[in-house]
């Protein structure tokens, strides 16, 4: 406000110097000083004061001092002029009055020029702001609005005025709208770009490319897309609060179906990785019957072609099968893995996603994947395992084909992890070994370069996990425990950095449970009570928050028939016979949960 009230008077003094007024007779007086005399003092400063608010109060002060100087001067003046006049004044009487009448004039004199050295000071700040103004000035002779302005101001009074600083206020937003836009788009590149050098650079780790798109929806708050990425990048990340919050964002800015399907899609990732999984199934819920209705038809989006609503079908099937899954809904799971694993190999035999062929084949060995998953746990192994086969010669060639492809190279490192787990539970330890160690490999690039990676981070976890299940198997507990301990290293950093999200916190109870196994191989009972209680520990509070997570409560039963069965190898059988129970009543609730 303060510069505008400059930029007005500005303004006006141009304006004056265009038009100058008729110029005013100088009046008669006594002498001037060497710089300034009386007439200007007097009339100059006076216009100072009233109208450019150029003095300070230093300025001020100085003109006081000049008045009152002034003044006396004045007065010395009319002394010596009396006394000259009456006769009966002495000659000694008329010098001492002229002596203390140019005392009083040096005196003037000496105040002037005070204020005209504070002027002068003042002068280079003046010429600034006068030709600032200036070029304002010619810069809004240039438009529409800004001739607009000029015209408002020559035109004078307060109504005038304000719609003139009316209009300077919205080009001012405007200007900063623009420059905002400017700002986020250089924002958004180097976060495009960073993300394709995830893994080839130091500054293009998951929180560098978020740090980015937080700078980019700072400066351009309305963008769809980027509030999308954001939360996608937060879920990578394991920020699940932070990515729960963007996709709300987004969605409230999606204005056609197809954004809402995204963003229905998003919260619902966003839930399933907190264990909300009320939510993520509705969000999913509302997804399916969005892109149902995408049918390539003529309501659809012009962008939307024939039959790609079948992709987004299949990568929703999918996600309501995760759910199914966790819930223990095993054949319902298993029935929509089967539905995305169909669709995706229609669309990658189909001729007319030939340019999009990476990207199906991609969709269908991880939807080959889960369906294998959830076979896993219904005995079938046979054929679990012909599915993990496929997907992971699907995910060797992707990796062949791009190196640098962090998402093929991260569901390479799970399948080979899978197979890991599946050939040790057949009895295959040589291979579980091979598999794991080349997960573990993978990971351990993967976690090393992207170490904000929340994903990249599990699956390291996951792979010193099954390794040492592996050397359990071979009974080598020190290489076991060795593992245990690197897997426990990483999910307590984790469960630290994300206390209220359900995987961090299963997978340190998960860690506690597999050093309790070690040091119970060891003879080591009590220090395998201790790690079985801390497991058990998280394991109830997590069923307590998931109270429709059918894998946590199995956890819970799991625990306490382990624990049960370590009493009454001691020889305890009341507490042995109060653990059976536990796992006896959570095991009636899985199978409620079940019907």
């Amino acid at each position: 406000m303060r510069y505008m009230s400059v930029f007005i008077w500005l303004l006006t003094v141009i304006t004056a110097l265009a038009f100058p007024m008729d110029s005013v007779s100088a009046q008669k007086g006594r002498s001037t000083t060497p710089t300034v005399s009386i007439y200007t003092y007097r009339t100059e400063t006076s216009r100072l004061l009233d109208q450019n608010e150029r003095l300070n109060r230093q300025n001020i002060e100085l003109v006081k001092k000049a008045n009152s100087a002034d003044a006396k001067a004045q007065k010395a003046q009319a002394d010596l002029a009396a006394a000259r006049q009456d006769a009966r004044t002495s000659k000694k009487k008329v010098k001492e009055l002229e002596a203390a009448a140019v005392a009083r004039d040096a005196e003037f004199a000496a105040a002037i020029q005070d204020l005209n050295a504070q002027l002068v000071q003042q002068d280079a700040d003046f010429e600034r702001r006068l030709r600032a103004a200036t070029s304002v000035g010619e810069d809004l002779w240039q438009s529409e609005d800004g001739r607009e302005v000029l015209r408002l101001i020559a035109l004078g009074g307060t109504e005038n005025n304000d719609a003139a600083l009316d209009i300077l206020d919205q080009h001012a937003k405007n200007e900063e709208r623009a420059n905002n836009l400017r700002t986020a788009d250089e924002y958004r590149n180097k976060a495009i770009t960073a993300n394709g050098l995830r893994g080839k650079a130091r500054k293009a780790t998951t929180a560098d490319i978020i740090e980015s798109y937080e700078k980019v929806v700072f400066y351009d708050p309305d963008n769809f897309w980027d509030w999308a990425e954001l939360s996608r990048l937060y879920r990578e990340k394991g920020d699940n609060t932070k990515a729960l919050l963007a996709a709300q964002r987004a969605l409230e800015l999606a204005d056609h179906n197809l954004l809402r399907l995204t963003a229905h899609t998003e919260m619902g990732d966003v839930a399933l990785a907190q264990g909300d999984l009320d939510l993520a199934q509705r969000s999913f819920e509302a997804a399916v019957v969005l892109a149902i209705a995408l049918d390539g038809g003529p309501n659809a989006p012009q962008a939307m072609q024939e039959n790609d609503n079948r992709v987004m079908l299949a990568a929703l099937y999918s996600r309501l099968g995760t759910i199914l899954e966790i819930k223990g809904d095993l054949q319902g799971s298993a029935a929509r893995y089967d539905q995305a694993v169909q669709i995706n190999t229609a669309l990658v035999a189909d001729p007319r996603y030939a340019s999009a062929l990476p990207l199906l084949q991609y969709q269908l060995a991880s939807e080959q994947k889960n369906y294998a998953d959830v076979l896993m746990r219904q005995g079938k192994t046979a054929e679990a395992r012909h599915l993990y086969e496929q997907a992971l010669a699907a995910f060797d060639q992707l990796v062949a084909a791009s190196p640098d492809d962090w998402d093929a190279a991260l569901a390479q490192a799970t399948v080979n992890a899978d197979l890991g787990v599946l050939s040790l539970a057949q009895s295959d330890t040589a291979a579980g070994i091979a598999y794991t160690e080349k997960a573990l490999e993978i990971t351990k690039r993967l976690a090393l370069a992207d170490p904000s990676s929340a994903t990249a981070q599990y699956q390291l976890w996951l792979a010193h996990v099954n390794l040492g299940d592996a050397y359990m198997a071979l009974r080598q507990t020190k290489k076991a425990r060795d593992q245990f301990d690197q897997a426990l290293a990483i999910a307590e950093t984790s469960a630290t950095a994300q206390p209220n999200d359900r995987n961090p916190q299963r997978n340190l109870s998960v860690s506690r449970q597999r050093i309790g196994d070690v040091l119970l191989q060891e003879g080591d009972v009590e220090g395998a009570l201790v790690q079985y209680n801390a497991s058990m520990a998280i394991d109830e509070a997590l069923a307590a928050r998931f109270p429709m997570d059918a894998t946590l409560k199995r956890d819970v039963m799991v625990n306490h028939a382990v624990i049960g069965n370590v009493k009454l190898a001691q020889g305890d059988r009341v507490g042995a016979s109060e653990h059976f129970v536990h796992a006896y009543t959570v095991n009636r609730t899985i199978i409620a949960l079940d019907d």
